[in-house]
């Protein structure tokens, strides 16, 4: 198992808000983590996973992985075990989207573990011109790497996921999609990979005799 003082965990979330099972998963694998969490409070999540990652490689330089952990995932401590196995530079766990009856995502972010090389190699990638081939933004009177575009692409729509993994592919990084785990992603239900079904509704019911 990784040292925990090298583990630095990345959690991106709207107005710092965190589900409760989210929560309960970190403290429950407290044991395998440093206890150091970088939030990304910020509603463009793209922006908030590339704060996060510019502080993980510039600041927090004691650290090997940034473990990102969406704040609308419950997970276990089997979850994480799972997810920490082998010696590959890029774990994905699967998970299941926010809609019944869609495939279940293998390129997310929401539980997923990253070396640190990973990012040292994307942020000297160069263009055969010799220039940055990712591009960079100022932002909290710092210069950033954007390391997780989203947009349209090729007549396709793109999210920040995926887009780091497409500048991932110009990198040496061994990746391992990871099927064991049993994540849940809430949304107005709790649905769970990989089944997807559901595990309790998020509607409260009406009182009786309320219409």
């Amino acid at each position: 198992m990784i040292p925990r003082d090298k583990v630095l965990i990345g959690l991106p979330c709207y107005d710092f808000k965190i589900d409760t099972e989210c929560m309960e998963g970190l403290f429950h694998c407290l044991p395998y983590y440093g206890g150091r969490i970088i939030y990304g409070g910020c509603s463009e999540i793209a922006l908030a996973r590339s704060d996060i990652a510019h502080r993980f490689v510039e600041k927090y330089t004691s650290y090997d992985w940034l473990m990102f952990i969406d704040s609308d995932t419950g997970f276990s401590l089997d979850d994480w075990r799972y997810l920490w196995e082998g010696d590959e530079d890029i774990v994905i766990a699967s998970y299941a989207k926010k809609f019944l009856g869609e495939p279940h995502n293998e390129f997310g972010l929401g539980f997923t573990r990253i070396h640190r090389r990973v990012f040292e190699q994307l942020k000297e990638l160069k263009t055969e011109e010799g220039e940055e081939k990712l591009p960079r933004f100022f932002h909290k009177g710092e210069m950033k790497v954007h390391y997780f575009p989203s947009g349209a692409f090729n007549s396709r729509w793109t999210g920040e996921d995926t887009g780091f993994f497409m500048w991932a592919a110009y990198t040496d990084a061994k990746v391992r999609l990871e099927k064991r785990t049993k994540l849940k992603h809430f949304g107005r239900l709790a649905y769970q990979y990989p089944e997807q079904i559901p595990g309790y509704a998020r509607i409260e019911k009406p009182e009786d005799g309320a219409q």
